[in-house]
């Protein structure tokens, strides 16, 4: 079997990228043999379009399965169309995502996990910037320090500064992995 997965580098040793439409590259893994096929997402910077062009260019390639971190809607319905389905919410190394897609039955999601324009720079689509929208914060008040977000983010947009998560904005992608594994509730979006 074929599949698709969102990557931030051209090898299974890279990690997840959270946008399905604008992510670097896309990897295409047979799954009996795990070999992969690399493509350049030309969407990675388009002005619109990106998840649907995406979209198209996997579907070309006859996945049965796109494994991302998010998935808007104008893909997902792309994708949805084209019967292939959706894992998201996958994150770490790419190799990882895909032992454990093989290692047990995938759960594919029923609706796009994020709104339209997700992932792209220089605009949301709401009349507002993308870092008053994107940029991921840290209430230092609450933080503990723990490290759970430097482990989960996947671009490496946080560090630790004197005992407290510190998000670079120019790093940050708003995939909301930080937000998510957090367990003191210190980081939020926007």
């Amino acid at each position: 079997m074929k599949i698709a997965v969102t990557a931030a580098g051209p090898t299974l040793e890279t990690h997840v990228d959270p946008r399905f439409g604008r992510c670097p590259y896309f990897l295409i893994v047979n799954t009996e043999d795990l070999s992969v096929e690399v493509i350049e997402n030309p969407s990675v910077r388009s002005g619109s379009g990106a998840g649907v062009q995406s979209a198209q260019i996997i579907a070309d390639k006859g996945v049965e399965y796109v494994l991302t971190g998010n998935c808007g809607p104008n893909a997902y319905h792309t994708l949805s169309a084209a019967h292939i389905g959706v894992v998201a919410g996958c994150r770490g190394l790419v190799r990882e995502a895909v032992e454990g897609f093989c290692s047990s039955p995938p759960t594919t999601i029923d609706r796009p996990s994020v709104a339209s324009h997700f992932g792209m720079t220089g605009s949301t689509g709401m009349g507002r910037s993308p870092k008053a929208l994107t940029l991921a914060r840290v209430d230092q008040e609450s933080c503990c320090g723990c490290g759970v977000c430097l482990d989960v983010c996947p671009v490496n947009a946080i560090s630790l500064r004197q005992g407290v998560a510190f998000i670079d904005p120019e790093l940050c992608i708003a995939c909301g992995a930080c937000t998510r594994e957090c367990p003191t509730g210190s980081i939020r979006l926007g």
